[in-house]
């Protein structure tokens, strides 16, 4: 017998019954003519578009949004060890945060909310807050995550011994650990540019970093299986 319904998935269907709303309510209340789609580095305006473009958007997010919380939905019946349920657990926590934070920022935009300009507007500091909590809720699954298919450094060595594995994504947790709480300090403050530049870093910088570390640890495990 399947699992009944839990908090995730009452969470995933009322947000796809609140994307069709907001859909409704942008196709009849937005404001007419060009409104901002799109922001370059510099807080500018580089693509302009009508409110329907963001309706259709929020139509299509709202099965989008159900598919997804069915997906995690079967696999969480499926799964049974404790460090799958715990990896699982992040994943669907991600899952609202950042299903909620595109469907702020569509609603923003179909309201004519985002203007040009210097500085971040509410709805992106929104986006970014919620970003690097994604990044903080990472940072602390990762570092005691089993090896699993869903979350990890996953390479060859890390593939080859249990020790890389766990050194890897421990470092790895601790990085988007750290990473996120200091974005999360710093979004008031920081630009667009700088906070986009600060997400590659940490991602990209931290993620060559763990992948050198599985690679040292792996050298060193006598117990390793290649």
């Amino acid at each position: 017998m399947r699992r009944p319904l839990d908090q995730f998935d009452v969470i995933h269907i009322a947000l796809a019954i609140f994307q069709a709303a907001a859909a409704a309510y942008v196709a009849t209340i937005g404001p007419d003519g060009l409104l901002p789609m799109h922001f370059d580095l510099a807080g500018e305006v580089d693509r302009w578009g009508s409110r329907f473009q963001i309706v259709w958007m929020l139509v299509a997010f709202a099965p989008l949004t159900l598919l997804i919380g069915a997906a995690l939905w079967s696999r969480q019946a499926k799964m049974k060890d404790a460090g799958g349920q715990r990896t699982l657990f992040a994943g669907r926590v991600i899952s609202v945060v950042v299903l909620t934070a595109c469907t702020a920022l569509m609603l923003a935009l179909g309201l004519g909310l985002m203007q040009p300009g210097a500085g971040q507007p509410a709805p992106l500091t929104s986006v970014f807050c919620g970003l690097w909590m994604i990044f903080i809720i990472l940072g602390t699954i990762m570092g005691k995550a089993a090896p699993n298919p869903w979350m990890g450094i996953r390479t060859r060595w890390t593939h080859h011994s249990r020790l890389a594995w766990d050194k890897a994504n421990r470092l790895m947790g601790r990085i988007l650990f750290v990473g996120g709480i200091a974005g999360l300090l710093l979004v008031p403050i920081l630009d667009r540019a700088a906070t986009i530049s600060l997400f590659f870093v940490v991602v990209f910088g931290g993620g060559l970093w763990a992948v050198v570390e599985s690679w040292r640890v792996w050298r060193r495990d006598p117990e390793r299986t290649a």
